[in-house]
């Protein structure tokens, strides 16, 4: 199975399992660092998440990219000017620009390559484990090898949308499924939050 069956199979569990949440709240469902992804629950319904995902057959690790609830305990003193050199690198080998890069980073992590969310998305650019072995990332926790898995899988959904940024950035977030089926940027305030917020920063990082 490709990666991309296996985005969108996990996307439709995903969305099969919201739907037995539509009697909570939206004040249930905490925000993400950069308001994007599927939110994860903190509060006692956290557990009936819990039980339903472990009944899912979503095994722990799936998905793409996820950048709710980082974990307080991974902070990093630290600049994305730390990063340059790997960007610059990642830029030149899969063809994606810089700004877009550095964008994208700053949403998903912040530039904290200690960044692990509530749900597992781990690193720079916040790859789910079975994701970023599917991307051949070793070490999702390395600032080099998480950067170009990410890169690499942005290259792929730029290649799959004819370039288009804001379709390519939405499947990173939602999966490449959900953009097919909606045609564009699923109804989803996370993904388009999500969408919104990276090309207002890729627009920033370019007039720098």
């Amino acid at each position: 199975m490709s990666v991309f069956d296996r985005i969108s199979q996990i996307n439709s569990r995903m969305q099969s399992m919201q739907s037995q949440f539509s009697n909570v709240s939206a004040s249930n469902f905490a925000p993400s660092v950069a308001t994007s992804g599927p939110a994860c629950l903190n509060t006692p319904s956290a557990q009936t998440f819990e039980q339903i995902l472990a009944n899912s057959g979503l095994k722990p690790g799936e998905g793409v990219s996820s950048s709710e609830n980082i974990s307080s305990n991974t902070a990093y003193k630290g600049s994305e000017k730390d990063f340059e050199g790997i960007i610059k690198d990642a830029s030149k080998k899969y063809g994606v620009e810089e700004d877009f890069i550095r964008a994208i980073i700053k949403q998903e992590s912040g530039f904290n390559p200690n960044a692990v969310s509530c749900c597992g998305a781990q690193g720079m650019m916040q790859l789910m484990p079975e994701t970023a072995k599917d991307l051949g990332v070793t070490n999702p926790m390395d600032p080099r090898d998480n950067i170009m898995g990410g890169v690499k899988y942005i290259k792929q959904m730029l290649d799959r949308y004819d370039g288009n940024k804001t379709k390519a950035l939405a499947a990173y977030n939602a999966g490449p499924g959900n953009v097919d089926k909606y045609g564009g940027v699923p109804p989803f305030s996370e993904t388009q939050n999500y969408v919104n917020n990276i090309l207002s920063m890729y627009q920033e990082y370019k007039k720098s």
